[in-house]
């Protein structure tokens, strides 16, 4: 999202006179902003994907699927994997853009092992797989899932999550309940509005515990991606 950006912005405000090139290695972007939404169904996955078509056609900016290798600041070379094989870009000004990615906690090493436990932090396949977990639950199930200690991205993210499978819990499976081990001392973001939801809104069916799991089963934080992992807008 933050290559898409920047390569607008300077199409916008370079004028006819900048080119600009993004090297993106994904066909569409998923929104994480709204996936928690995605759980009880009150927007779609599919909703949440943008092509990149229009920057091309609304911006003039010239799209290139494939992952940035290595750049050459002295000759002013970027190096990109395509699916057709090597391309090499020139450039006068580079921006990279890496990105994020999950850091898996011990135990979540395997595939199989993220296949029982889905951390959906990344919208995409993870969100849906979750979704189908917890329809999957029995009436009196528990869901259980963890708060990484801070800084993690985006603060009232699982607290959103805890808050919206506890609802849909209560609506389409009686007598579940959704527990929270924290590894802060305490709700880190929204406080106020989030301790009414546990305590008030969703006091039958949420329990929060401040802990600090050894090996939380969802993310501690996330972490960059190595340089050149993601993508790179060029002028």
């Amino acid at each position: 999202m933050a290559g898409a950006a920047v390569a607008k912005f300077l199409r916008l405000w370079g004028g006819a006179g900048v080119q600009v090139t993004l090297v993106e290695r994904e066909p569409r972007y998923t929104s994480n902003i709204l996936s928690n939404l995605v759980l009880n169904d009150r927007v779609t996955m599919t909703s949440l994907e943008f092509s990149y078509a229009a920057l091309t056609s609304t911006y003039g900016i010239a799209v290139i699927r494939g992952e940035a290798q290595a750049a050459d600041p002295v000759a002013r070379k970027l190096t990109v994997a395509t699916a057709s094989g090597p391309k090499v870009l020139d450039y006068d000004r580079l921006v990279v853009a890496p990105g994020i990615d999950f850091a898996y906690p011990a135990g979540l090493e395997t595939a199989e092992a993220r296949a029982l436990v889905p951390h959906a932090w990344q919208a995409g396949p993870q969100t849906l797989l979750l979704r189908n977990q917890i329809r999957a639950m029995r009436a009196g199930g528990t869901f259980v899932m963890t708060v990484p200690p801070t800084p993690y991205r985006c603060p009232p993210g699982p607290y959103e999550r805890a808050c919206v499978v506890a609802d849909w819990l209560k609506r389409n499976r009686p007598g579940s309940k959704v527990i929270v081990l924290d590894a802060n001392a305490g709700i880190t973001a929204e406080r106020e509005n989030f301790t009414r939801a546990f305590t008030v809104t969703h006091a039958a069916s949420s329990t929060t515990f401040p802990t600090r799991p050894s090996s939380p089963s969802m993310p501690r934080r996330a972490r960059s991606r190595p340089p050149w992992a993601r993508s790179a807008a060029t002028c």
